[in-house]
């Protein structure tokens, strides 16, 4: 984001404000109320009209999404990066959800409001995004927090040396988890250890394919995520070769993309448990699974006959769950 937000708010389809985090005091709660007067209401009056994501009422800037049943508001009277501060409010569903274990709703941010308050102050600094990952935030924020004292650990006959190891390994796992976040792999804190490294890696490609009416392929591309799951010990540097026929590639932050660009091999440390690693599509050389060969007859003024013919491309020793949707 190239300017701070001043303010994001969290409301539901009604425009009620859930839960609300200023980061400066050049906008207020009644700027806020607003978004849900002249933009919501709007909306609702003329449903036939297009609605940007983005409204400037006098001098703010009011950008939102709708996620579930809430939107998501952000408020600059600076000139931001549009593109930016929607990234930034899609990282933090993600973010939310993860902490959740669910989608990101109006009755949990209700159950949940403490913790939202706690993540809100670290991702933004006087309005800048400074820290989205999951992973990390993890390290810093628990879930179930619990701290003890030293009066606590006296009352249940705790003696003063397990007390002050205690307070040790607290402070080491403190310092630990801001090197992840200060370090130069700050998505993967130090110490890992598993008794049995295993690394799963799933391809997801979705075909889409254009066709005329003569069976002739118009256009056609496949888009794919490439999903991982690692629990590896230690500092791992993994490698994966890639066809060089990609296009429109995205990695995950922790691909050396130095690396990429002189050895087209992607060259990374992974963050421990599952993420993303890239996306991509490719537009050459696509070989289609199968061939849709539809003949439509107008039976009548109010009939049409249907027959569709479904040929496989790929081997006779593979299945595939097939559904065909006619409008």
């Amino acid at each position: 984001m190239a300017s701070a937000a001043s303010a994001i708010y969290f409301l539901n389809l009604r425009g009620d404000i859930l839960l609300e985090r200023r980061y400066k005091d050049d906008v207020d709660r009644e700027i806020a109320e607003s978004f849900r007067d002249r933009i919501l209401n709007a909306r609702e009056r003329d449903a036939t009209a297009v609605h940007g994501p983005i409204r400037t009422l006098g001098s703010v800037t009011f950008m939102y999404l709708r996620h579930a049943d809430i939107y998501i508001l952000l408020l600059t009277r600076s000139n931001g990066n549009a593109m930016l501060s929607f990234q930034f409010m899609t990282s933090l569903v993600s973010l939310f959800q993860s902490y959740f274990e669910g989608d990101l709703t109006e009755s949990s941010i209700r159950a949940n409001f403490v913790l939202m308050y706690e993540l809100l102050d670290e991702v933004m600094d006087y309005g800048l995004p400074q820290l989205t990952d999951p992973a990390i935030l993890k390290t810093l924020i628990l879930q179930k927090g619990y701290k003890a004292d030293l009066s606590s650990l006296l009352g249940a006959s705790v003696s003063l040396a397990d007390a002050a190891a205690k307070k040790a390994k607290e402070a080491v796992a403190a310092a630990n988890a801001t090197l992840s976040v200060t370090g130069a792999v700050g998505w993967r804190r130090e110490g890992i250890k598993y008794k049995r490294n295993e690394i799963y890696l799933d391809v997801v490609e979705q075909v889409n394919v254009l066709m005329s009416n003569n069976g002739t392929v118009l256009r056609n591309d496949v888009v794919g995520r490439i999903q991982m799951k690692c629990f590896l010990s230690d500092m791992p540097e993994l490698r994966l070769g890639l066809n060089d026929q990609m296009q429109d590639i995205t990695f995950h932050q922790c691909v050396n993309l130095g690396a990429y660009e002189s050895q087209k091999v992607v060259t990374f440390v992974p963050p421990d448990g599952e993420f993303e690693l890239m996306r991509y599509r490719v537009n050459d050389g696509i070989t289609l699974p199968f061939k849709v060969l539809p003949v439509i007859n107008e039976v009548g003024r109010t009939k049409l006959e249907a027959n569709v013919t479904v040929k496989s491309t790929f081997s006779n020793k593979m299945m595939v769950k097939l559904r065909l949707r006619l409008p």
